[in-house]
């Protein structure tokens, strides 16, 4: 699938409503959680499904307290635990090179079969944690879109890795990386900064992911 030249310079309202390149960690976390209480989401109906939910700690400590989880939280209700991070294209002394950060500051993922479980084990832990997207007793999962579209791109150690990407005939056409065949969620490309845009939720709901994408050439 290719995105039209048009589509990328396009400044309509559907993308101003993303609110590009201005959506915090926690506002952006409200939106990919899903907006109903409980936690059973939209997968296909099956008895205690696996989903993914955001914790919030304070800032820095999002790798040592998943490493905590991990250690002290049984493997029967802490299935996975770990900080989402992405690839950023960073220039300096006037070459481009690759760093490593948070996909989201503050934050950390969990997958769990049973959250009121693992929310009490939690509350025995010496730091503070917070599940985004609690309502009441409830608390609600990443949304269905949001979990599926990351399994299929992050990699084994749960980071988004750096795209590429040409644009043919005023069309892009993303050649490596995790945003092969993504094209179609693609919103807006930053070829200065080597940044794409991602798409992801619908209506009130939908926002733009920063991701990296080198486009170095137009034929």
């Amino acid at each position: 699938m290719v995105l039209s030249a048009k589509t990328l310079a396009s400044t309509n309202s559907d993308v101003q409503t993303l609110q590009e390149g201005n959506v915090t960690a926690s506002s952006m976390l409200k939106n990919c959680v899903e907006q109903k209480g409980g936690s059973e989401g939209t997968f296909p109906a099956k008895p205690n499904p696996l989903r993914w939910y955001a914790i919030h700690v304070s800032e820095g400590a999002e790798d040592i307290t998943a490493q905590k989880c991990r250690k002290l939280i049984d493997k029967s209700l802490l299935e996975d635990c770990f900080v989402p991070k992405c690839e950023k294209y960073f220039k300096r002394q006037g070459s481009w090179q690759l760093i490593t950060l948070p996909l989201f500051g503050e934050y950390f993922f969990v997958a769990t079969r049973n959250v009121r479980a693992l929310s009490q084990e939690l509350a025995k832990l010496s730091v503070a944690t917070s599940f985004a997207g609690r309502n009441g007793l409830d608390v609600n999962p990443l949304s269905s879109e949001v979990q599926t579209w990351f399994e299929s791109v992050l990699d084994g150690g749960y980071v988004l890795r750096a795209s590429e990407g040409v644009i043919e005939g005023g069309a892009l056409r993303v050649v490596r990386g995790p945003l092969c065949g993504q094209e179609g969620k693609v919103r807006k490309i930053n070829r200065h900064k080597r940044l794409a845009y991602v798409g992801l939720e619908e209506g009130s709901n939908a926002f733009l992911l920063r991701a990296a994408l080198n486009v170095p050439e137009k034929k």
